[in-house]
């Protein structure tokens, strides 16, 4: 949520927040979680950085149908309210990657639909995992209006007040802590080793594919929200 505070502070929109936009920092910085792909990002203030652009009549569908805003289906113009929505949507996924958000196998045209209900707390298979705190943040983003600038200190607060009633150990180590630096060693030696033995046989070695060094699934979004 910092780094789209901070997006939003000097006049931008990402208006594409997902998982797969967000990664684990390596080494020193694995407890910091990157926000990337600026593709569609988009400026919504004037040149004086305070004052919001007049909305367009209609906008084309930007973004990812799953974690889309509802403006977005509707071709209507983003705001920081929009960049909200998607990062709400985003932590139901990390919290239940299989109910947490009931659109995600339904065919396009019932999206849209399914969001409203969604803002209306009419799906209760949402909170299986989810805390039903979350609730007032559902709430809260959806009051939120265009040109309106959430209150991200009211957000950070109501997360810290859901970890503590989650009884969330912030002393804990981060659960991909020391894992990407494990396969980083781990393809050092593996690729040494190859060498060896091609030396030893004299033998070129090909096709060999590299280890994968993606971040590890989140398994607990408790941890997230420190960032």
């Amino acid at each position: 949520m910092v780094a789209i505070r901070d997006l939003h502070g000097i006049g931008y929109l990402h208006r594409d927040i997902k998982p797969q936009n967000f990664a684990i920092g390596l080494g020193p910085k694995e407890t910091t979680i990157y926000m990337l792909d600026f593709g569609i990002a988009r400026k919504y203030t004037e040149a004086d950085n305070k004052t919001v652009k007049v909305p367009r009549i209609k906008v084309h569908f930007l973004g990812t149908l799953r974690f889309a805003s509802r403006a977005c289906h509707k071709q209507l113009e983003q705001g920081c309210k929009d960049d909200m929505e998607c990062w709400l949507y985003m932590c139901f996924d990390l919290f239940d990657d299989d109910k947490g958000l009931p659109w995600k196998r339904c065919e396009r045209n019932q999206v849209l639909e399914m969001k409203e209900q969604f803002f209306r707390l009419e799906h209760s298979s949402c909170y299986r995992i989810v805390p039903e705190d979350f609730k007032r943040l559902v709430q809260y983003i959806n009051g939120l209006k265009y040109a309106e600038l959430p209150d991200y200190v009211y957000l950070r607060n109501s997360l810290a007040a859901i970890s503590k009633e989650e009884r969330v150990d912030f002393a804990k180590p981060l659960d991909w802590a020391g894992i990407t630096t494990k396969k980083k060693k781990d393809k050092v030696k593996e690729e040494v080793c190859l060498t060896s033995v091609a030396a030893f046989l004299l033998t070129g070695i090909h096709g060999l594919a590299e280890m994968d060094t993606v971040g590890v699934p989140y398994t607990d979004l408790a941890h997230l929200i420190r960032v």
